[in-house]
């Protein structure tokens, strides 16, 4: 890596300020983990001593400016004071013990530079994160490639080293399964489940209309090529959505893997950490009077323009020779019209692509491409996940509205691999479709 141009270039223009550097000494690593942590319960650090053996565990503590708790760390800091001390690396940086030749390198982001700005957050910490692990990895300390990105709340399978041990070398990223389980209120249990369902439903819609986009993109479940993360310049600094964006510009750069076997487990619970996602969500579900009633699922119409847009408009010359002033958004309607849309939803497709800016797009990607292959390629690297939601996001505008639970499943397409609205009949035929495992259904675990 130290050779790699890409590298070089990431080191010397977007890599974060003033980290550690690595540590000599003769230490060496199987694997890397990076957990950002932020107000977490100590109980962190029992669970990370359950980890596969020569595994570093970088965590790093981080605090954004909108905290309204006082000292949201210092649980965790006086915990770590148990954990023997192998190396201090810098004023805020430590790397402590952990069994079966393991270690801990801690990080205090909020002490070396305060609380984080509003709009960087948990993507601020991730990099942080993620620049140490290839510090390291570039000095020969990690023999894997592969950073494993998760949270504090996260129980990792044994199985999941090996997984990743076992990709291609053209992988750029790879999501592993996972699960929230039960906790002790049954009103948190159930809503986390609902907006798990959601996740799920989004990536089937996506798999459904055969889109090079279809895998979950959660920031505890995710792994990255060290030589492709660089060459995307890291984690985006963003509050939230932070892995959605990263998982968005390395799929431009290899495929990302969506893994089979044991789950990850999360933990079901409400939050406030981030502006959205899993946790914020489940708090919403939780004040609302009926969540199954909720309407979280995107109408799967909204997929099946989108497969007709995938399978035909970029394929499909527009014909100059057409009588009167036919525009391109009336040839696409007319397009999607023969692949099988209604008129009505061709017509929102159309103008929903036009909204994109596909006719400019298309120009670009044939000037760009010597043949066919080329181009796709070029227009599947435009017709990203970003413009992908938002072309979803135009039809709900257009008339197409989210459904419930109950009305996702009476809806063609049928999107889910089975019918009923019970949570975990669902949860388990999903896992059954994606040859996920529980943990302890699992024989390497």
């Amino acid at each position: 890596m130290n050779g790699d141009v890409a590298w070089q270039r990431y080191r010397e223009r977007h890599m974060e300020p003033d980290l550690p550097p690595c540590s000599g000494q003769g230490r060496n690593y199987r694997h890397v983990v990076v957990i950002p942590a932020y107000a977490e319960s100590p109980q962190l650090l029992s669970s990370l001593a359950r980890l596969t053996p020569a595994v570093l565990v970088i965590l790093v503590l981080n605090c954004p400016e909108t905290a309204t708790a006082t000292r949201p760390n210092d649980a965790m800091r006086d915990a770590l004071e148990s954990h023997g001390l192998l190396e201090q690396l810098g004023p805020h940086c430590a790397l402590r013990a952990l069994p079966a030749g393991s270690a801990l390198l801690v990080y205090d982001l909020e002490r070396a530079r305060g609380p984080s700005p509003a709009d960087q957050g948990v993507g601020l910490a991730r990099k942080v994160g993620c620049d140490i692990a290839c510090l390291w990895f570039a000095a020969g300390c990690i023999e894997s490639s592969w950073i494993l990105n998760t949270d504090a709340d996260a129980i990792l399978p044994a199985s999941c080293f090996e997984r990743l041990r076992q990709l291609p070398g053209n992988a750029a990223a790879a999501v592993l399964p996972f699960y929230h389980t039960p906790c002790e209120t049954p009103l948190t249990t159930r809503v986390t489940a609902l907006y798990e369902l959601r996740l799920h439903y989004y990536v089937l819609g996506l798999e459904f209309a055969r889109s090079p986009y279809a895998y979950h993109s959660l920031g505890s479940c995710l792994a990255v090529s060290a030589r492709h993360y660089v060459r995307v310049r890291g984690f985006p600094k963003r509050a939230a959505g932070e892995d959605f964006h990263l998982l968005n510009k390395l799929r431009k750069t290899g495929p990302i893997i969506r893994l089979a076997g044991s789950c990850i487990t999360l933990e079901s619970r409400l939050s406030a950490r981030v502006p959205f996602g899993t946790g914020p969500a489940a708090t919403r579900l939780a004040l609302a009077t009926a969540p199954d009633d909720t309407p979280l699922f995107y109408h799967p119409d909204c997929f099946r323009a989108l497969r007709a847009v995938l399978e035909t408009v970029a394929k499909a010359p527009l014909d100059d020779s057409l009588p009167g002033p036919v525009s391109p958004q009336e040839q696409w309607a007319g397009i999607l019209q023969r692949w099988g849309l209604d008129n009505k939803l061709a017509e929102a497709s159309a103008e929903a692509l036009a909204d994109l800016g596909l006719h400019g797009a298309l120009q670009h990607c044939r000037r760009q491409s010597n043949d066919d292959p080329g181009f796709r390629r070029h227009f599947e690297q435009w017709f990203d996940a970003l413009r992908s939601l938002r072309f979803i996001h135009l039809l709900r505008s257009a008339g197409w509205a989210e459904l419930t639970l109950a009305e996702s499943l009476q809806s063609t397409p049928l999107l889910w691999p089975a019918a009923g609205t019970d949570h975990q009949l669902l949860r388990d035929a999903i896992h059954k479709h994606w040859g996920w495992t529980l943990p302890s259904a699992s024989p390497d675990d």
